[in-house]
């Protein structure tokens, strides 16, 4: 993973961090966007999941095209 790919990853985690549990919720269950950079284009995709006991899996992933096929 290049470290453009990783300080995007750490931008999205910081702004989700940000929301209020009602913010979050009103986010769709699953988004993703592109991004292009000098690496190359990468895949961003956001899950949001509700649990049992209130509780929220939030996931940030994502997916860059390598040499060897797909970097997640």
């Amino acid at each position: 993973m290049s470290a453009e790919v990783r300080r995007e990853l750490r931008r999205r985690l910081a702004v989700l961090r940000l929301l209020n549990r009602n913010e979050l919720l009103a986010m769709p269950p699953a988004s993703t966007e592109e991004v292009r950079s000098l690496d190359g284009a990468a895949l961003f995709t956001t899950y949001i999941e509700r649990h049992p006991g209130d509780r929220l899996l939030i996931l940030v992933r994502s997916d860059q095209q390598g040499i060897l096929g797909l970097i997640t």
